[in-house]
């Protein structure tokens, strides 16, 4: 219910700005994000027209969920568990 986004970010630095939503899934690992999430938040981004959208997730994606990201393939980011980790690590 919160319209495809958990979270709005503005990332600015010395030449512009972009605007970010972030949508998060607390999955269990066995719990895989298909495709249908993937199209919400394509659809959200189409419409709302932010610069850039993550999903973020403490699982994984399905191969369908990755094929079907490509279609914004800039526009669109995947973050997995795996992903956390390593920010986790980095900070």
């Amino acid at each position: 219910r919160d319209g495809g986004k958990d979270i709005i970010a503005t990332i600015k630095n010395s030449i512009t700005s972009f605007l970010v939503y972030i949508e998060c899934k607390r999955y269990l690992p066995d719990n895989k994000i298909g495709v249908e999430i993937i199209r919400k938040v394509s659809g959200v981004h189409y419409i709302k027209k932010p610069s850039k959208s993550i999903i973020v997730t403490t699982s994984f994606f399905t191969k369908d969920a990755i094929e079907e990201s490509r279609t914004l393939e800039n526009q669109l980011d995947l973050k997995d568990y795996n992903n956390i980790k390593e920010w986790l690590d980095r900070y």
